[in-house]
Order: C-alpha cells, then structure tokens, then sequence
C-alpha cells in the first residue's frame, strides 16, 4: 500500500457507483485516501453527497462544482457532514468542453426536439434541457469572465 502511494496511483469512479455498494472489508482500507469530487450542482449529485456522507468512505472530501451552487444545497451539505469530513467546497466554472480556442460543446444531447419545439406548448416538454443548456451558458461565461 505504502509502495502504490509513492507512485501516486489514483482510483477514478463515479459517485453512483460509490454510493451504491454495500459496506465492506474495501471500505477500511481506503479510510485514509482523500476523495475529490467534481460534480455539476444538482439535486441528484447532491443525493448521491448525502447517500457518502452518510457512510463515508475516505478520510476526506474535496467538493468542486461545476456551476453555482445554491445556498439550500450547501446547506444540505453542510447538515449531513456530522463527521466534518468536508473540508472544501469550491465553484469551478467547467460545465463545458473546450473543442479548441474558438468553439466549445456543452455536451447536451437530444437538443434538435428542443429546438424545434421553441414557443410551442411542446417546449414543456424539454425543461430540463433548457435549464441544462443555462446552467451550462452560465458556466461558460462566468469560466471566461465575460458579462452578456
């Protein structure tokens, strides 16, 4: 253990898979690994903070989101940490992906529906996406400093 942590091996995974198995014999051994969790902020990731912290798995957490967090969801945060095993939270405008200097992705699928449901009663139906394009236009911009 003490030869793979000089090499600086690190264990990606996503939070669902986390926090969906069961306690084990695995989860001792990595009490003393630090997790760093990069997340947009939403109910579902939030969820799945809560669902860790209710039986946290490493020593401590670093929390980045990728857009603005709302002050509820800190807070809820914040309730379910009776451990205090977060020790930071930071916004890190990211919710997009650099093609290259000049073009980006927000990686959104299904959007031509959206779009073509624009001013129509149909457009209810593409909530979500809407909010998901937003969400990811704020990042954006706030990541570049620019003011629309």
């Amino acid at each position: 253990q003490t030869e793979i942590n000089a090499k600086e091996v690190y264990l990606v995974s996503r939070l669902d898979e986390l926090t969906n198995k069961s306690g084990s014999a695995d989860d001792a051994k990595s009490s003393h690994l630090k997790a760093v969790v990069f997340v947009r902020p939403t109910d579902k990731n939030i969820g799945a903070l809560v669902n860790e912290l209710d039986r946290p798995r490493f020593a401590e957490y670093h929390i980045f989101f990728t857009g603005i967090l709302s002050g509820g969801l800190l807070r809820l945060l914040a309730e379910n940490d009776p451990q205090e095993r977060i020790l930071q939270v930071q916004e890190f405008y990211g919710d997009f992906v650099p093609i290259n200097e000049d073009l980006l992705t927000l990686q959104c699928r299904n959007t031509i529906p959206m779009t073509c449901a624009a001013g129509t009663t149909w457009a209810q139906d593409h909530v979500h996406q809407y909010d998901r394009n937003l969400k990811g236009l704020q990042s954006m911009l706030l990541a570049l400093k620019k003011q629309p």
